[in-house]
């Protein structure tokens, strides 16, 4: 039978009807977008005018964060001597943005600078000491890290005893000994910093505005790709700096920026969060994924138009690459999954399988199973590398952590962890994880939740609706977009789409207004949906699907179900074990 995915859980409605004619009445804003506001904590005016519409009072001093005058000093220094300054970054679209952000500035300051984008099978994530120390070797005087570095001890010590002076920008989780660099900027470092949530980017974006001691307003495009990319709290200072941001994309000038969009086959100023969340970043990150990201920063800092046209149909088509590993890796590792349905933890093992694109592939199964999922791929050299994504309340970085001596290599967090495991060390890591999945998963038994904003019908998801809501965008992490639970009348014209018809479209149906529909990997399940048009439930967000220069509004679908009983009418010649394998009332005649 129809069943949902999720648990869904209706948010209570707002009960001080005062305070929602208050804020309606000073705002111009609709009841609807008034009470998500309250609902997400914002209660007074000063609050919800600052969210709505950020100032430049909302970017914090830069100066308060840890070591931040330290820094502009030695970089000032470095400056006037004509020391070699090396920026060094990461192969994600954080690390691109941070690294064409500080090597940007300093280029504009005189200084003598260039950059280096590790590359993620040779060199691996954040320093790399045979890295430092050709980079030290070939002239380099002061190496500045950023969107990494603070997991660096040995790395950055070895510099530093060569005469090299580190400075660490970054926003990753601290060690507990913190590496002995010439200074540190993060936020967590820093108790005067009011925000502890800055990206890569955003952590680079307040080093030059230290350095130029004003708002460099013409990196805020890189801030906000940044920021998006790497999904942090899109609250606060955040919220700012991609709300200013988005209007610098719209106004840009960079030829390498403008190009990657125009290869999205979108216009400059409809670019949204959504626009560079799934589009943008995905494409910039690919780089990383499928060989050297370097070429990234090249694309996002050039001022020749003719290399940034070929630089971004040359990250388009590395992505339209990587999209096709995804899918085929996908199909093949599916088949294990399939076969573990009993384990708590799935591990899915394979060869010849691209390295740099299993973290996608992991998220993919976890996301399908609802179960954490490690997919590992062999190497060369005969282990098994690749990574591992978890589910909401379940540590997966904690559940491998005792036996991390016991393996070639072991890193991450409680949601994501990379790996590298010999054949002889797979039976240990299966042990383990079957262990720690009975203890920790016994606790999260059930569907993951799925909260929803409102209650509406199909008449009610109109134009007007959508420009209400755009009014509280950009969305992201800590600020959802709204998600209704929808109770259309019918549903009709159900169509699987896609290469391995993996998609559904159909339409929704109310007394006086139709909408467009959209499921994203639930082809399969068209049959079943069809047998309960008339009485489903669906959840999911609103948004347009433009076509041909036409614009309609369409409900992406997260999750639907059946209301009330289903009858099926299965009747047939021939009865079958695997008729009966779901529960409920069958009836012969």
């Amino acid at each position: 039978m129809l069943d949902k995915k999720y648990e869904w859980k209706l948010a209570a409605s707002v009960s001080d009807d005062l305070l929602i004619q208050q804020l309606k009445e000073e705002t111009g804003l609709s009841s609807l977008a008034t009470q998500l506001l309250i609902r997400r904590g914002y209660r007074n005016l000063n609050q919800v005018k600052h969210y709505l519409s950020p100032t430049t009072a909302d970017l914090l001093d830069p100066f308060d964060l840890h070591d931040m005058q330290k820094v502009v000093t030695r970089i000032e220094t470095a400056i006037a001597a004509g020391e070699q300054i090396t920026v060094y970054g990461d192969y994600d679209a954080d690390g691109l943005t941070s690294t064409a952000i500080l090597y940007e500035t300093l280029l504009e300051m005189g200084a003598q600078v260039n950059y280096y984008i590790p590359k993620r099978l040779q060199d691996g994530y954040g320093p790399n000491q045979a890295v430092f120390e050709r980079l030290i070797a070939g002239g380099t005087k002061l190496l500045i890290t950023v969107d990494n570095g603070v997991s660096g001890q040995a790395e950055v010590a070895s510099a530093q005893a060569s005469g090299c002076d580190v400075i660490i920008t970054d926003h990753h989780e601290l060690p507990e000994q913190l590496p002995d660099a010439f200074a540190i900027v993060h936020a967590d470092l820093s108790p005067d910093y009011q925000f502890k949530s800055l990206s890569g980017a955003g952590i680079a974006f307040k080093v030059a505005t230290a350095l130029n001691d004003e708002i460099p307003q013409e990196k805020l495009d890189l801030a906000a790709i940044g920021t998006i990319a790497d999904l942090v709290s899109l609250t606060g200072e955040n919220r700012a700096l991609v709300q200013f941001g988005l209007n610098v994309v719209h106004l840009t000038e960079r030829p390498g920026l403008k190009a990657l969009v125009q290869q999205a086959k979108v216009k400059l100023n409809q670019v949204n969060e959504e626009t560079i969340g799934f589009q943008l970043a995905p494409a910039l990150n690919s780089l990383g994924r499928m060989g050297d990201a370097a070429p990234g920063v090249d694309l996002l800092t050039t001022t020749d138009e003719t290399v940034a046209q070929a630089l971004a149909k040359e990250t388009t088509k590395k992505n339209a690459t990587r999209k096709q590993l995804v899918t085929d890796i996908v199909s093949e590792a599916d088949e294990q999954a399939q076969s573990q349905q009993d384990q708590a933890i799935l591990l899915i093992t394979g060869s010849d399988w691209a390295p740099g694109v299993l973290g996608i592939v992991a998220s993919r199964l976890k996301d399908k199973y609802n179960k954490p999922t490690i997919v590992l791929a062999k190497t060369d050299d005969a282990d098994y590398k690749g990574s591992g994504r978890s589910i909401s309340g379940f540590n997966l970085f904690r559940s491998i952590e005792p036996i991390h001596d016991q393996l070639v290599a072991f890193g991450g967090h409680a949601m994501a962890v990379g790996l590298t495991v010999s054949p002889s060390q797979l039976p240990i890591l299966q042990h383990t994880l079957a262990t720690a999945g009975k203890e920790q998963l016994a606790k999260l038994a059930g569907k993951p939740t799925l909260t929803l904003d409102y209650a509406v019908k199909v008449d009610d998801l109109t134009p007007q609706l959508i420009e209400e809501l755009q009014q509280l965008s950009p969305f992201g992490t800590d600020n959802p977009k709204p998600r209704f639970l929808i109770n259309p009348i019918n549903l009709t014209g159900l169509k699987q789409l896609g290469q391995h018809q993996e998609h559904l479209k159909f339409t929704l149906v109310g007394k006086n207004r139709q909408v467009d529909a959209i499921s994203f990997g639930r082809g399969p399940q068209a049959v079943e949906l069809a047998t309960v048009a008339t009485s489903c439930q669906i959840a999911g967000t609103l948004g347009e699907n433009e076509f041909r220069g036409h614009r309609r509004l369409q409900v992406l679908v997260d999750d639907f179900h059946a209301v009330g009983p289903v009858i099926l009418d299965r009747r047939t010649k021939r009865l079958v074990p695997e008729m009966f394998s779901r529960t409920g009332l069958y009836i012969f005649f």
